[in-house]
């Protein structure tokens, strides 16, 4: 899927999730739009084939202060 699918989501895809499940899995994570919408309870298991975002998403989950640390670093510019 190229893109966000966060306006699929909105529109489409939430009349055809159960309102209960016992876990979720997002084959292609990319910016978690549908992972986000649903903020799902019990066991999430998340992929991507983008190693470099996973590993981010890894980061922030295991070390969010040195993200926010690191993040400062760079200049805020247009």
């Amino acid at each position: 899927w190229t893109g966000s699918k966060s306006w699929l989501v909105k529109t489409v895809l939430k009349d055809y999730v159960p309102s209960t499940y016992n876990n979720f899995h997002e084959a292609f994570l990319g910016a978690g739009s549908v992972l986000f919408y649903l903020n799902p309870k019990g066991d999430v298991f998340l992929g991507d084939v983008n190693e470099d975002l996973i590993n981010t998403y890894i980061q922030i989950r295991d070390n969010v202060e040195l993200v926010i640390k690191e993040l400062k670093l760079f200049i805020n510019t247009k």
